[in-house]
């Protein structure tokens, strides 16, 4: 009889939803401009991203709100300011429609079979999925950084070397990046690209700090904008002191990663020794006679 009133119950909440699926399905249509924008390969199921922009419209969710502003700021370290709220909105789509659409299918299936498991399992997976859609910018965020840092001493190095021999910044510049291609001298090289083409100095560097939002970045930045803003005739003089500052830095995290591997590693060879010391031991005290 409880088994009865529990598939009766899951029954209804999965007709419900699957009602409201279908409802929001068939408003794909007015989102399929924005479906269309995105890549299949890296959005799972888009074709049904119709049903998430719908909820979005619905709830009117306020992407201007800190929170979301934040996230907005990531995202378009990699999409570009221009696309990053079209973005960040995919990405609450894309959530949405995992979310509605493996809750709804889950809860059928169990009401039909009887398994609560199945249930709460779909609801599981649905929410993962929704938030594996964040994860995965935040993951692709943090490797663009890890990648920038992994460059940014030897390049900082060759332009304080080129700086302090009398090169004027944009010349220095121009050196550093020459031929050479990684995210950093890209980035470096739409900064200078900027610069010729009429942006100020200034916006430049203050361009390069949204696109890259790292701590060392910015202290590179700062560094020239104020030279730039006060003039200084120690620019050279800092730009070296901030050279040997990244590189202590860089030998400390080489350092700490280390560690972290070898405390990883402690683990495993704990397992080998106890597996080795058991193979040698157990025969060996078997054959005592007590």
């Amino acid at each position: 009889m409880e088994l009865d009133i529990f598939r009766f119950i899951l029954a209804l909440v999965g007709t419900v939803l699957g009602a409201g699926w279908c409802v929001l399905y068939s408003k794909r249509y007015q989102y399929e401009e924005y479906v269309e924008a995105l890549d299949e390969k890296e959005y799972f199921m888009k074709d049904y991203y119709g049903i998430g922009f719908a909820v979005l419209d619905f709830i009117k969710i306020d992407f201007t709100k800190t929170s979301f502003r934040d996230k907005e700021k990531k995202i378009a370290e990699i999409r570009g300011k221009k696309f990053a709220r079209f973005y960040l909105t995919a990405n609450y789509a894309a959530m949405f429609t995992y979310i509605i659409t493996f809750s709804m299918i889950s809860i059928l299936l169990a009401a039909t079979s009887g398994k609560k498991e199945l249930a709460i399992l779909g609801v599981i997976l649905a929410v993962l999925l929704g938030l594996y859609v964040e994860s995965d910018y935040m993951n692709k965020v943090n490797k663009r950084h890890e990648e920038i840092l992994l460059e940014f001493p030897h390049a900082l190095s060759q332009l304080a070397l080129l700086v302090n021999a009398g090169m004027p910044l944009r010349e220095a510049i121009a050196s550093t990046i020459e031929s050479k291609e990684s995210i950093l001298y890209d980035e470096l090289r739409i900064t200078l690209n900027d610069m010729y083409n009429g942006k100020s100095d200034i916006q430049a560097m203050m361009e390069l700090n949204n696109r890259c939002d790292i701590a060392e970045i910015k202290k590179l930045t700062n560094l020239i904008i104020q030279n730039i803003q006060k003039g200084s005739s120690e620019f050279g003089t800092s730009l070296v002191e901030l050279s040997t500052e990244i590189w202590k830095e860089r030998i400390n995290q080489v350092k700490e990663i280390g560690e972290k591997a070898s405390t990883k590693m402690m683990l495993p060879i704990m397992i080998i020794f106890i597996g080795i010391l058991m193979m040698v031991m157990v025969p060996f005290l078997s054959g005592l006679s007590i």
